[in-house]
């Protein structure tokens, strides 16, 4: 794992990195540990997820940094159904309707709620940093294969040098699961 395989854009995927660990040469790791601890639950409607990683590390120079970062994502189904979850691959799988909108039902409803922090502020670099992120979403699964997701995300970075920022986002995507 590459140390800014740890930072990431702020819930959306779709901007550079805002803090990254490996931004110079100077300061990518020669060698590393990283440990890390992860965590799923599913009963009924609620499910969660959640993470926490840690990685030390020295660079060819010699400096020795730590990185952390965790997140925790909570679940709950408003149609009732559960989220099936494979323990073989450890992943949850997708859901399938209990009452799809092309047999008369309201297909499956969703809330969810997302915090995660990542802490790569070990060290002088301008692009270290720390952030945070709060989201919330809305998932409806009108049939099988079909997603439609409404995400509100709030994002704080606090570099270790040069400008702090935030942003507010919103997305509405259309997934189709082949």
């Amino acid at each position: 794992m590459r140390p800014s395989a740890c930072a990431r854009a702020p819930l959306n995927g779709r901007d550079s990195r805002w803090i990254d660990a490996g931004s110079q040469s100077a300061n990518r790791f020669e060698h590393d540990t990283t440990l890390g601890v992860e965590a799923a639950y599913a009963q009924g409607p609620l499910s969660f997820a959640a993470e926490f990683m840690r990685m030390e590390g020295q660079t060819h120079g010699a400096a020795e940094a730590q990185f952390s970062g965790f997140y925790l994502d909570v679940s709950w189904s408003l149609t009732g159904e559960a989220r099936p979850y494979r323990a073989d691959t450890g992943v949850f799988a997708a859901i399938t309707p209990r009452a799809p909108v092309d047999e008369g039902g309201w297909g499956h409803w969703a809330l969810s709620g997302r915090y995660e922090m990542t802490d790569l502020s070990d060290g002088a670099d301008p692009e270290r940093g720390e952030q945070q992120a709060y989201a919330l979403g809305l998932d409806w699964i009108p049939v099988e294969h079909v997603r439609v997701k409404l995400n509100y995300a709030h994002s704080e970075m606090d570099r270790t040098i040069g400008p702090d920022d935030e942003a507010d986002i919103a997305t509405l995507r259309l997934q189709l699961d082949f």
